[in-house]
């Protein structure tokens, strides 16, 4: 961590006594939590994608466990095991941001990570649960359960319902108010 993240702050302290800039007087150089620099590593990211996804069959139930709100215990259980799903969205920030830094299409303001952690936390379930409530996503989950994968009709395949249900997840960020672009379209 000191050596990618807190020590440069020495080198732009010095930068700035030396050559400073003519139109301020003062600058204050403020040491923050790195933790956007880990929550959006790529190495960390798909570490934690892939152990969501090693559960996939914990996770297919915790599903099933949040369209149905009958049980509030076990609603929030269910919540509480899909806020993993959180790393999708990380997943999803970090490319896209990669890919808006490569292209140089749209400038974006800056998305908190703790705030996206927990309203995706504490979203997720809800989430869920209109998913299973509204027709467009019921035929989706249904095309890719039943239609996609020929498999024996004894058995249930639920991965590729698992990497829409990511999918979803992984777009969140784009819906999140702040992620709107601030000078519309143009260079960088």
């Amino acid at each position: 961590m000191w050596r990618r993240y807190y020590r440069h702050y020495g080198h732009l302290v010095r930068s700035l006594r030396q050559h400073g800039h003519s139109d301020y007087v003062v600058f204050e150089v403020i040491i923050g939590d790195p933790a956007t620099i880990v929550q959006l590593n790529p190495i960390v990211c798909a570490v934690f994608v892939l152990d969501f996804l090693a559960s996939i069959d914990y996770v297919s139930r915790a599903m099933l466990r949040a369209t149905q709100i009958e049980s509030l215990i076990a609603f929030g259980l269910a919540t509480l095991y899909l806020s993993r799903a959180l790393w999708f969205a990380y997943t999803g920030l970090s490319l896209a941001s990669f890919v808006l830094k490569h292209l140089r299409i749209v400038h974006f303001t800056p998305l908190d990570t703790t705030t996206l952690a927990v309203l995706i936390s504490i979203l997720v379930g809800p989430f869920t649960y209109l998913q299973s409530r509204t027709l467009v996503c019921i035929d989706v989950y249904y095309w890719v359960i039943a239609g996609a994968l020929q498999i024996p009709p004894y058995a249930n395949e639920t991965v590729l319902a698992c990497v829409v249900y990511s999918a979803t997840v992984a777009l969140a960020p784009a819906g999140y108010p702040s992620s709107l672009p601030t000078e519309g379209v143009g260079g960088c």
